[in-house]
């Protein structure tokens, strides 16, 4: 009788949607404070980009994407964020809306500890926690 060998669950990926380059660029400061990270994906909305092909990009990469793997958009009412949202009606889609540099460095260093809605829920909890009004 042959065992079966448990292969090795892929590391979950981030996808990260923004509005021009902010998200290439936040991933570049993140790579600054953590170190070079892999399996994180940006897919900037530009003016040369109709939103269908904008669309058909990011249903391409959550396609691509291991189970458990996130998405992170950059506005919550914004055409990445909202493209996203809509891809949810025929893809698992696990995305976190107004996005910021804590809530990028979290979901890169949470991501082997939990994935999916929990991994979002603690990314959240982290970007809300990440903001602080500094009365000097």
């Amino acid at each position: 009788m042959e065992m079966a060998v448990a292969q090795p669950q892929a590391v979950p990926e981030i996808l990260l949607l923004t509005h021009g380059y902010l998200g290439a660029e936040m991933l570049k400061s993140a790579e600054m404070i953590i170190g070079r990270v892999e399996h994180v994906h940006t897919i900037p909305l530009t003016p040369q980009v109709s939103v269908e092909d904008y669309r058909l990009q990011v249903k391409q990469a959550i396609q691509a994407m291991p189970e458990g793997s996130i998405v992170l958009a950059d506005l919550f009412g914004g055409t990445p964020c909202n493209t996203a949202a809509a891809l949810s009606r025929e893809l698992t889609v696990h995305l976190v809306a107004g996005v910021n540099l804590t809530a990028l460095i979290d979901s890169i260093q949470l991501r082997e500890e939990c994935q999916g809605r929990e991994l979002c829920e603690q990314v959240a909890q982290g970007a809300r926690e990440g903001v602080r009004v500094i009365c000097l």
